[in-house]
């Protein structure tokens, strides 16, 4: 299978997601990230630092709902009968979708990307 690598961070001061250009870690083995911006004054892309206590990453599953829209970690989804939360289950080295304790392959059948967990929570 050729999946491809993509991550996405979440800025928890600014409550606002960036596209991830390199992950780093810094000497404590925490990760942080340069992340594509926008310079408002500049009126142009730009990079940007994410430290660590500053930023969540989330890995791209390497799938896409019904629509099309690519499914993150930590993404809100909605199927036949109940919203789930997309995440990522170390014991199973997978993705998964978690409803309260229950949690079950991420099957893409009827599944479309209804928000994530941050912009929930704002």
């Amino acid at each position: 299978m050729n999946r491809e690598i993509r991550y996405r961070v979440w800025h928890k001061r600014r409550k606002k997601y960036y596209p991830v250009l390199h992950l780093h870690l810094d000497s404590r083995h925490k990760p942080w990230v340069t992340a594509m911006g926008f310079s408002i004054i500049e009126g142009k892309d730009i990079n940007i630092q994410i430290q660590p206590k500053d930023c969540i990453i989330e890995q791209y599953t390497g799938l896409n709902d019904e629509s099309g829209i690519m499914i993150y970690e930590g993404d809100l989804l909605f199927g036949i009968s109940a919203p789930y939360t997309v995440i990522f289950c170390e014991g199973n080295c997978g993705f998964m979708k978690q409803r309260g304790e229950s949690k079950t392959s991420l099957v893409l059948s009827y599944l479309k990307v209804i928000g994530n967990i941050h912009e929930v929570q704002s």
